[in-house]
């Protein structure tokens, strides 16, 4: 019996193999797509995009990881149920191909995410922000009293008369 699962066993972890690998790759596109369009924006790049993308690389892999050993479950039913009573079911990690393959969706779109639609989102949240703000009490004395030093606020050489 083993030495019938052996092959199966090695076709299965190549595939395997092969989902982390693409996984691996999405990941590493989207990096160098970002890195592309920081540069074209001109912002500076540091540390903190790359400490993001170690991010998304753990936890994108903890998830894969997760739903592999589902996978391997299944196929060892899978598997027990054909030798067993000659089930034809195909052994493949379909849990884990399904996964990766929300995972290169994800990546894809953020690859080809418009400039624009990050910096709509980024106005917007500040929005939000600042509407919240404006809910609570006492934000609207600070902000009022932020407005009425930003309007009366003039500069140094015309306070005293002189052109510099």
């Amino acid at each position: 019996m083993l030495a019938n699962m052996i092959p199966h066993v090695i076709t299965q972890l190549v595939i395997l193999f092969i989902i982390y690998i693409l996984v691996a790759v999405a990941i590493f596109l989207d990096l160098w797509a970002g890195v592309r369009k920081a540069k074209a924006r001109g912002e500076y790049r540091s540390s903190t995009g790359l400490r993001k993308t170690v991010a998304k690389f753990c936890s994108y892999y903890n998830m894969l990881l997760a739903i592999t050993v589902i996978d391997i479950l299944q196929m060892l039913v899978v598997g027990l149920l054909d030798f067993e009573y000659g089930y034809t079911v195909p052994v493949i990690p379909i849990i884990t191909a399904v996964g990766a393959s929300f995972i290169g969706f994800i990546e894809v779109k953020s690859i080809f995410e418009n400039n624009a639609d990050k910096e709509r989102a980024k106005v917007q949240a500040a929005a939000t922000d600042l509407h919240r703000l404006m809910k609570e009490d006492g934000a609207k004395d600070i902000l009022a009293t932020a407005l009425e030093i930003i309007q009366n606020k003039r500069p140094k050489d015309q306070d005293n008369g002189t052109d510099a």
